[in-house]
């Protein structure tokens, strides 16, 4: 259930008709100041699964990070601050189709906290990172369905 979910918030950030790479996250920012990032990779959305939490019997919430970056090789200010508009736009962007491709699957997306956890020097330039959270919630009727796909 978290993989099939985690792989439709990709397909959805993937559907953005912008030039951004998504892929799952595998700890590629546990040192910011020192990404494991490809060249030519950023705009970059990594998506998380961080857990779930039983609301009912039959419902689980789960719960997703995406962190968002997006990198300056400028000093100069007007650059940087046009590279920020940019990842709030994207920022938008990501709310909205990931909201409309959860909903096309029947299952409602509450959006969480959005924080910046970084802006500093990186080794791959002036590099910001958002943290956004998603929180969705599915059916879990386990109990109605013993086939072994289920189990």
């Amino acid at each position: 259930m978290p993989i099939q979910t985690q792989e439709d918030i990709i397909d959805a950030i993937a559907g953005i008709d912008t030039n951004i790479s998504v892929r799952r996250y595998y700890g590629e920012l546990s040192d910011p100041a020192r990404p494991v990032l490809g060249d030519g990779e950023l705009p970059l959305v990594l998506v998380d699964f961080v857990g779930d939490k039983a609301r009912s019997v039959s419902e689980v919430q789960l719960t997703f990070n995406l962190y968002i970056s997006h990198v300056s090789l400028s000093k100069n200010r007007d650059t940087r601050q046009k590279k920020h508009e940019e990842v709030l736009e994207l920022l938008h962007l990501i709310d909205k189709h990931v909201s409309l491709h959860l909903a096309d699957r029947s299952s409602l997306l509450q959006l969480g906290s959005l924080k910046k956890i970084f802006d500093a020097k990186s080794d791959k330039g002036y590099l910001t990172v958002y943290m956004r959270q998603l929180h969705t919630v599915k059916q879990r009727n386990y109990h109605l369905d013993r086939s072994p796909n289920n189990l």
